[in-house]
């Protein structure tokens, strides 16, 4: 008989305990990855074939569970297993950008920023994948800022892509990929517009997304004012709405969150009653903001929200890399508590690290 995920999970936690600075123990296990993910671009360019962003197929008491993975140099997600000791890439993947592409069948309106370097030659470059999430039956990747590097703007810039994957039945690494353009008109149109443009550092920087009620919501990594970080949101509908209108005026929402000073938000992960957890940490590299997860319970546009505060991560270290928290994936959400998994951007293969959570 095969015991539950979840209860494997669990069990293989509960001699795994570190002590945090308050006091307060939490449980932790590290996943192996028996395999490489196929990282070409990364490897090519020297870089490590961190992970960006993850979500999970399936429910908590799975003995496995279908996982979609992107890293932020590639124009290609790739399917993983989760077990309870494992996270194992597969052969499946899928492609977010297509060698030639031009970007004529993405809906809605290419909208350019104006980087302080003008645009980039190269055009579509990686799809710079940073936030996965699932829901009823579909995985949506979203690309992050507008300026790279080198200040110059980039035509792959806040892509928002869909596709079907359901659970139980057999990949398909063919599936349609439909794609919009309407994500940056969210951001233009959101309350933090005017920083639509500005260099990577200060920009308006996606480093996640949640999906909930009908909604996907973008949380931002910069940029930060006076300690107040912001999700923006928008319907899936307005989204994806067939044809090349821009979105419309007013459909576009900003929840600000105070998170600190100088703390900016590395992903997002919707629990099932469509509160937020938030991970949050260093808006470029500062040593003394932590990586953080915390709870937003309210998701209105009315006035600066507080978050419940629930784990800051202990720092990992591989050799002189100093681990860059950029995945947060719900795992488990019920009377026990909450199971994530945790992955590293800068780190080969993410490193994959499961908490537990007191109940919320």
């Amino acid at each position: 008989m095969r015991m539950p995920f979840k209860l494997l999970i669990a069990t293989a936690m509960s001699a795994c305990l570190m002590s945090q600075s308050r006091g307060a123990e939490i449980s932790f296990k590290e996943l192996k990855v028996p395999a490489p993910f196929d990282a070409p671009a990364s490897v090519s360019d020297g870089k490590p074939r961190g992970i960006s962003g993850m979500a999970c197929l399936g429910v908590a008491a799975d003995p496995s569970r279908l996982c979609f993975v992107i890293n932020d140099e590639e124009r290609l997600g790739q399917f993983a297993e989760l077990s309870s000791n494992t996270l194992t890439p597969l052969a499946q993947k899928i492609t977010l950008i297509e060698d030639d592409e031009n970007g004529h069948e993405v809906l809605g309106k290419q909208r350019i920023a104006s980087c302080p370097k003008g645009e980039s030659k190269g055009q579509f470059e990686e799809f710079d994948g940073e936030g996965v999430a699932y829901a009823d039956d579909t995985i949506f990747v979203s690309s992050s800022h507008s300026c790279n590097g080198k200040g110059k703007y980039k035509a792959s810039s806040y892509l928002l892509a869909r596709f079907l994957a359901k659970s139980g039945e057999k990949l398909n690494d063919s599936a349609k990929v439909e794609k919009t353009w309407r994500l940056a008109d969210a951001l233009a149109l959101s309350d933090i517009g005017e920083d639509f443009g500005k260099a990577k550092t200060v920009g308006t920087n996606i480093e996640g997304i949640a999906v909930a009620g009908g909604n996907v919501y973008a949380g931002l990594r910069t940029p930060v004012d006076e300690g107040v970080a912001y999700l923006i949101y928008a319907s899936i509908e307005v989204l994806f709405a067939p044809g090349n209108a821009e979105l419309p005026g007013g459909t576009s929402h900003t929840i600000k969150v105070a998170l600190g000073r100088d703390s900016g938000i590395r992903d997002l992960a919707a629990l099932d009653d469509k509160r937020l957890l938030i991970l949050s940490g260093p808006t470029i590299d500062q040593a003394s903001v932590p990586y953080s997860i915390s709870l937003l319970d309210d998701l209105s546009s009315e006035g600066v929200h507080k978050v419940k505060p629930l784990l800051q991560l202990p720092a990992v270290a591989i050799g002189n890399t100093i681990g860059k928290a950029e995945t947060l994936t719900v795992l488990s959400n019920g009377a026990s508590g909450i199971d994530i998994v945790v992955l590293y951007d800068n780190i080969d293969d993410g490193k994959p690290t499961v908490f537990h959570l007191d109940p919320q």
